[in-house]
């Protein structure tokens, strides 16, 4: 395995407290763990790059990321060394040559990125991406729609194709990715609670119309 890859058993952990002593310092451990929130989940963090804690999923990413339509090796190993941890990519890109690129680098360096993947797939579709990217799992894996009803999920047909990754341990969290009726998509996914994340298309066009979500998205945790 190369060394900066993730193993699915640390993948899945997200920390373990030991505690030595009686019953009275186990008890006062559970109460400080329950009390404290816990440390932002790190990567690749380096001086010259600012990053924040992306909603409720604590991961600390790059302001800046990476996309992976149209990007080669060398320029996201290059964006890799000034602390670029997120990248974003899918089978669809460049007819399959973005996740040929990214597999050129992620198996040595797998542990300094939060990788994002779409679309949400079955489990035998999903890792065949992943082994096309040469890794064992992905951080985020979102849904790319331009409808209110995916956005809300009421039968919760997306929530059960993500939870059958994230059992197996290919997937952590659940994102969204919106291109076109961006302000009704981007509100109908805060409202619904669904998402750890949204990816909307953005520009001074859609500031105003966005603002709003982006607050409600603010106050309900989500990146």
């Amino acid at each position: 395995m190369a060394r900066d890859q993730i193993s699915r058993r640390a993948f899945l952990t997200t920390g373990a407290v030991g505690v030595v002593g009686g019953s009275a310092a186990l008890q006062g451990a559970r109460s400080l763990a329950q009390d404290a929130p816990a440390a932002p989940e790190e990567r690749n963090r380096r001086d010259g790059m600012r990053y924040r804690v992306l909603g409720r999923t604590n991961l600390l990413v790059s302001e800046l990321s990476m996309g992976g339509l149209g990007v080669k090796a060398e320029v996201l190993s290059a964006a890799l060394d000034k602390g670029v941890n997120v990248l974003h990519t899918a089978q669809a890109y460049d007819q399959g040559n973005s996740f040929a690129q990214a597999s050129q680098v992620l198996p040595d360096r797998r542990g300094e990125v939060f990788l994002a993947i779409k679309p949400v797939a079955d489990v035998d579709t999903f890792s065949g991406h992943l082994a096309a990217l040469k890794v064992e799992n992905v951080d985020i894996v979102c849904h790319a729609t331009d409808k209110v009803e995916d956005a809300l999920d009421r039968n919760g047909a997306l929530r059960q194709q993500f939870q059958a990754l994230k059992d197996r341990g290919l997937a952590r969290f659940l994102g969204l990715t919106v291109h076109s009726e961006v302000g009704p998509v981007a509100q109908a996914a805060v409202e619904s609670g669904v998402w750890d994340c949204i990816m909307p298309r953005y520009g001074l066009d859609l500031r105003g119309e966005l603002a709003p979500t982006v607050d409600a998205a603010l106050e309900r945790k989500i990146g």
